[in-house]
């Protein structure tokens, strides 16, 4: 005799509202999670939305570009921060020498 009953979810295949992404929603929640744009959204409204609109292959294509594209912008916006953070380094550490370099003068010049 078994206890407990082991039931297997049903999953349905929706579309998420921003961005156009697959969801896989479990019918036991209530709110589902995009995994291409982070978006979260109601159960019953992606499911709505899904079978209202159906994805043309273009739509795909245009959605995976343009999810490429603010990756490649977060990209380069993390690579221009780094560049300037080494930039910052670099001058101070010149700076630094500058200012040994002109103390170790006043020393020899007031020694002499």
């Amino acid at each position: 005799m078994k206890l407990f009953k082991s039931k297997k979810p049903e999953f349905i295949a929706a579309i998420c509202p921003e961005c156009g992404g697959k969801l896989e929603l479990d019918d036991n929640f209530e709110t589902a999670f995009c995994t291409d744009c982070g978006a979260h959204c109601i159960v019953e409204n992606a499911v709505k939305k899904s079978k209202l609109k159906k994805q043309t292959n273009l739509d795909k294509i245009i959605g995976y570009i343009e999810r490429r594209q603010d990756l490649r912008r977060k990209d380069r916006a993390e690579r221009v921060a780094r560049q300037e953070r080494q930039l910052k380094k670099t001058w101070f550490i010149y700076i630094v020498i500058l200012i040994i370099i002109f103390a170790f003068a006043y020393v020899m010049a007031v020694l002499e």
